[in-house]
């Protein structure tokens, strides 16, 4: 298993948008303001860890929804 950030168990689907964050870096970033916490299917870093297999698959590039009601011409 390729210790990325697709089979790590620091990191989540956000209920908020369509990305993939770490936990570690959320955690990290109030020390470090600057630092972005979102991660890419085959970013790697040092906190790796092995994710569980009862844990749900990760969606990289969820689509987002941008509006509420359809448009019409």
């Amino acid at each position: 298993m390729a210790q990325t950030c697709e089979n790590c168990l620091n990191a989540y689907n956000s209920p908020h948008d369509g990305d993939v964050h770490c936990c570690n870096r959320e955690w990290q970033q109030q020390f470090e303001p600057h630092l972005r916490t979102t991660v890419a299917r085959n970013e790697t870093c040092t906190t790796w860890q092995r994710r569980s297999e009862k844990q749900r698959p990760l969606v990289f590039s969820r689509p987002v929804q941008t509006e509420l009601f359809e448009t019409t011409n």
